[in-house]
């Protein structure tokens, strides 16, 4: 989804110039994401097992998650 904080923290209220938004289009931007973009991934990862892959790569030796409550919390990044 178009995302436009940047542009708008950098140049909205400048030289008369308006923020960007995608919110005038919200029903047009869902209703196209239902009927093309969703339907297609779907399919992909019906094909190509994309999701079964990554799940299947989620264990122990990959991740130690055994070590995820020991380590510090560091916080998200903002």
């Amino acid at each position: 989804e178009c995302i436009y904080k940047s542009y708008n923290d950098r140049w909205s209220g400048k030289d008369g110039k308006e923020p960007l938004s995608c919110k005038d289009y919200k029903e047009q931007i869902d209703s196209f994401k239902l009927k093309y973009i969703y339907p297609m991934m779907a399919e992909q990862d019906a094909e190509e097992e994309i999701n079964l892959s990554w799940l299947r790569s989620l264990n122990e030796g990959n991740y130690r998650f055994s070590e995820w409550e020991s380590r510090p919390n560091t916080g998200s990044k903002k």
